[in-house]
């Protein structure tokens, strides 16, 4: 007969055993599951992605004044720079029509990202910050994804119910963990993409 270890969890304990992860009532768990009302994204490699590497250390090159070498003193400012300019991120063939078909379906979104800085600077280059709701950036939140505070704080800073949202992302790890918080997911392949990301099949899951 094997033992059990007495180390290890229940088999009902989520992911993050913390104040914060979404409990459902017994009477909401018992409910229908309730129509998706809002989407949360990724924002790197989901609906987001960096100039190709080439373009990228061209563009460092030329500010550092020196194309061929980028050890030089003040590379490192200049690849900063040039990583966090408004146009080193760019958004992927669907983003914008899928974003654009959620908002006109009544749908709230926002994103939930493990950023360095402001990402809001790059969608408002690319003409979308108007059709995000929330932004919650872990420089910001002092947290990282899968903290279950991010997702929650996203969910609340749009009214809605963690069982009524759906999490986008590529990453099954860090956007899956909002599955601790009642939240639906959804994950990407994780790969490199240079046409459309797949995220028309976001519309599907929301019919």
């Amino acid at each position: 007969m094997r033992r059990s270890n007495p180390k290890s969890p229940p088999s009902d304990r989520t992911l993050f055993e913390t104040p914060s992860v979404y409990r459902p009532s017994d009477a909401e768990t018992a409910a229908p599951v309730p129509p998706v009302q809002a989407v949360l994204f990724d924002f790197s490699n989901t609906i987001f992605q960096m100039l190709d590497l080439e373009t990228w250390l061209r563009r460092v090159g030329a500010a550092c004044g020196r194309l061929a070498v980028l050890d030089e003193p003040g590379a490192e400012e200049a690849a900063y720079r040039e990583l966090t300019a408004p146009d080193a991120w760019v958004p992927y063939p669907d983003t914008e029509p899928v974003l654009r078909a959620l908002c006109e379906r009544g749908l709230r979104v926002g994103i939930v990202s493990d950023f360095a800085w402001d990402l809001r600077t790059h969608l408002a280059h690319h003409g979308l910050d108007a059709l995000i709701d929330t932004c919650v950036i872990s420089y910001e939140q002092g947290h990282e994804k899968p903290d279950p505070q991010l997702f929650l704080k996203a969910c609340a800073d749009l009214g809605a119910d963690p069982r009524a949202t759906l999490m986008v992302g590529d990453n099954p790890i860090r956007d899956g963990g909002a599955a601790a918080c009642g939240l639906r997911t959804y994950i990407l392949p994780s790969e490199h993409r240079t046409g459309e990301r797949g995220l028309t099949d976001v519309l599907r899951l929301v019919a």
